[in-house]
C-alpha cells in the first residue's frame, strides 16, 4: 500500500490548525492590570489612555501564514453583521485585499476604527512582523498588539479626544485558512471607556 506523504502532511496540518481557538488567551493589559476575555459578546471596562492586546496564535510561517486579522469599529451594527459561517469575501472587514497598510518593522501606530479593513496581526522574526513578541510554545505565538493613540475621521488623536464610549472588536484567526470564519474562530467583544 503507497501512501502520499504530501497528504499526510497536508491532513495532519489541518487537523493540527483546527486546535487553535481564538476566543482562548486573549487578554487586554492596561496600567499593570490585566483583564481576560472569557466569552464572545463580553464588555470590558477602560480608561481613556493606551492599553495592549495579548493573545495566542498559530506561529507564522512562510508554508503557514495564519494571519490574526483584527477590526475595530464604532458602530455595533459592524460587529453584529459578522458571523460564523460566513465566507471572508461577504465581510466588510476581513477579505482578501482588506488589510490595512502598516510600517515596517513597527507595525501599526495606531488602533484604526473604521467601518472597512483589519489589522493584519502576526510575528515571524524581529523585523518581519506587525506585533511585539512575548513567547512561544510548540507551534503557537503569544504576542502583544500595543495601542497607544486611535485613527478615527481620516485623523490620528489622542484617547481623551475620542468622542464615543464604546469600541467595538473583532479578532478572527483563521486557523485552518478556509477563508470560512467558523466556531471558535472569531472573538468579538467591547471596549467601553469608563467616566472619570
Amino acid at each position: 500500500m503507497k501512501i502520499n506523504l504530501s497528504f499526510l502532511i497536508a491532513i495532519s496540518s489541518i487537523l493540527f490548525l483546527t486546535n487553535c481557538k481564538s476566543t482562548k488567551d486573549i487578554a487586554i493589559l492596561q496600567n499593570k492590570k490585566k483583564v481576560s476575555i472569557k466569552k464572545n459578546a463580553q464588555i470590558v471596562s477602560i480608561a481613556k489612555s493606551p492599553f495592549s492586546f495579548y493573545f495566542k496564535m498559530n506561529k507564522y510561517t512562510k508554508n503557514s501564514p495564519v494571519v490574526a486579522k483584527l477590526a475595530a469599529f464604532s458602530n455595533k451594527t459592524d460587529l453584529d453583521a459578522l458571523k460564523v459561517g460566513l465566507n471572508v469575501s461577504q465581510t466588510e472587514c476581513f477579505a482578501f485585499g482588506d488589510a490595512l497598510a502598516l510600517r515596517p518593522v513597527s507595525g501599526y501606530d495606531a488602533l484604526f476604527i473604521l467601518d472597512y479593513g483589519y489589522h493584519a496581526l502576526y510575528y515571524e522574526n524581529s523585523l518581519e512582523k506587525s506585533v511585539e513578541f512575548v513567547s512561544e510554545k510548540d507551534d503557537f505565538t503569544n504576542v502583544a498588539f500595543h495601542i497607544n493613540q486611535l485613527f478615527t475621521g481620516g485623523e490620528y488623536i489622542p484617547f481623551e479626544a475620542y468622542q464615543l464610549s464604546e469600541i467595538y472588536i473583532a479578532l478572527f484567526i483563521d486557523a485552518n485558512t478556509n477563508n470560512i470564519i467558523d466556531e471558535d474562530e472569531l472573538t468579538k467583544f467591547t471596549l467601553q471607556f469608563k467616566t472619570n
